[in-house]
């Protein structure tokens, strides 16, 4: 999803520049808290990435985000909170969904490098 597709109350300035955590354990945790032992946990560390990616002048940028984020690095727990929420809940709408009906010898790509 490109940045510039946010709406007006989601404003560029609240991502830009920041890092986001992802972190696997936490998203297993939201599902069951002992989902995970500790040394599973060691296993997958937190991992820190821009939300924001810059991909060149012939591609743009992209939103980087998903649920495995724990939270934006500089921002108050409420404030990220309220910030992962609000951007998952508009990068999942059905227009910015990618749907493939599968047919024999198709080759589907994307950009997965961050």
């Amino acid at each position: 999803m490109r940045p510039s597709t946010l709406p007006a109350e989601r404003p560029q300035a609240k991502i830009e520049n920041r890092v986001a955590v992802h972190d696997f354990a936490h998203s297993r945790g939201q599902v069951k808290a002992e989902f995970m032992t500790h040394a599973e946990r060691a296993e997958v560390p937190p991992v820190r990435q821009a939300p924001v990616l810059d991909h060149g002048p012939k591609l743009g940028r992209s939103l980087y985000i998903g649920s495995h984020v724990s939270h934006i690095e500089g921002l108050s727990a409420a404030e990220s909170d309220h910030l992962i929420d609000s951007l998952l809940t508009f990068a999942t709408q059905s227009q910015f969904i990618y749907s493939h009906r599968w047919h024999r010898h198709d080759l589907v790509c994307g950009i997965t490098a961050a």
